[in-house]
Order: structure tokens, then C-alpha cells, then sequence
């Protein structure tokens, strides 16, 4: 119900060409891939879907920066990462972006969120990857509840 949600949210952003379609389709992917993470005939998120997510975010940075912009950049590629079942090769690449973004931003009402909405991927992800990719995803969590923690 959610997803389906995110997922008609998504679709008049795109209609509309509106400059946010990033909300939308980072909650629709994060809701699909919680949904489907054991789904082995799954296939992933659909391409188009996910360049115009990350488009709209790369043009946000150019046009209207700001904290979320940046914030969502790292998300999709967590996102990705995960379906992919490659955040252990990923997360030291994630954890420096995010430490970057938390140098120039440490609200912890930001980073809360950003916590938050890890947590919501991640924690299902801890209970059926297997151990290098567990370790990764709990040093990700541990790295963004720190932020959200501490100004």
C-alpha cells in the first residue's frame, strides 16, 4: 500500500516534471526493496526510474542545493548497493560521503532522518545478508545514528 503510494506519487512528479520526483522515488525504492529483498526473481529497480531519480537530484544540486539534494545522492547509491547485494564493497566509499556532508551539515534533526530512513532498508537487510555484507550495513547504521546523535 505504501509503495504503491510512493510509486503514484513518483509518477505525477514525473508528469509534471516536478524538481522534487526525488522524494517520491527514493521512498518508492527504499519501500521495494524491503518488500522484495528475498524475492529471487525480483530484477531490480527499474533503470529509467532510477536515472530520473538521480537526475533530479544532480539538477537540484545545481539549481537549489541543498543538505536533502546531497543527502539523497548517497541514499540511491545505498539503495543500489544493496540490491545489488554490494554494499561491502561500497560502504567505505558511502561512509566518506556521508562524513563529508555531516562536516558541512550535523543537525541531528537531519541527520535523524537520514538515520531513519537507512534503518528502514538496512535493519531487514542485517537479517538475511550474508556476513560481509551484515557487517557493512551495521557499520552504516552505527556511522548514521552517530550523526543523528551528536551536533
Amino acid at each position: 500500500m505504501a509503495a504503491a503510494s510512493c510509486a503514484s506519487a513518483e509518477t505525477m512528479a514525473r508528469a509534471t516534471e516536478a524538481p522534487d520526483l526525488f522524494y517520491p522515488a527514493l521512498n518508492r525504492m527504499a519501500l521495494e526493496l524491503v518488500a522484495e529483498r528475498d524475492n529471487s526473481s525480483w530484477k531490480g529497480f527499474d533503470p529509467h526510474a532510477t536515472a530520473a531519480a538521480r537526475r533530479s537530484l544532480l539538477d537540484k544540486s545545481q539549481q537549489d542545493p541543498d543538505f536533502w539534494c546531497y543527502a539523497g545522492l548517497v541514499e540511491i547509491d545505498v539503495l543500489e548497493a544493496v540490491a545489488a547485494r554490494q554494499l561491502a564493497t561500497q560502504v567505505g566509499g558511502l561512509l566518506t560521503r556521508y562524513a563529508e556532508l555531516h562536516g558541512r551539515v550535523s543537525s541531528v534533526l537531519t541527520w535523524g532522518s537520514v538515520a531513519d530512513n537507512a534503518a528502514l532498508v538496512l535493519l531487514p537487510y542485517l537479517g538475511s545478508a550474508k556476513a560481509a555484507e551484515k557487517a557493512a550495513a551495521q557499520l552504516l547504521l552505527d556511522a548514521l545514528n552517530a550523526y543523528a546523535k551528536a551536533d
